[in-house]
């Protein structure tokens, strides 16, 4: 199962990496075109959400950074549970 979870998360890395990469590789013309998803943070019933405003793309891109950071941080982890669970079945 922890296998299985590490090779999802490095599939999700890799498609940021893609991302990432292809977001750097636009001219700045197209690089607003993309859409952005942000969660919006609770809003209480009855109040309308504020309206969505665009990051620009240095914004988009140091989030997508900070995200690749994340995801290589959770990997480490997860590789690391593996290896103790593997050195936990060899001693067995």
């Amino acid at each position: 199962m922890l296998e299985q979870q590490a090779k999802a998360i490095e599939a999700q890395l890799e498609a940021t990496r893609r991302r990432l990469e292809a977001v750097q590789k636009r001219p700045a013309t197209q690089q607003g075109s993309q859409p952005y998803y942000q969660y919006n943070s609770y809003v209480p019933y009855a109040y309308p959400s504020p309206p969505y405003v665009a990051p620009s793309p240095e914004e988009e891109l140091a989030s997508l950074e900070d995200y690749r950071r994340e995801l290589d941080e959770e990997v480490k982890g997860v590789e690391a549970r593996i290896e103790e669970l593997k050195k936990i079945l060899e001693g067995k």
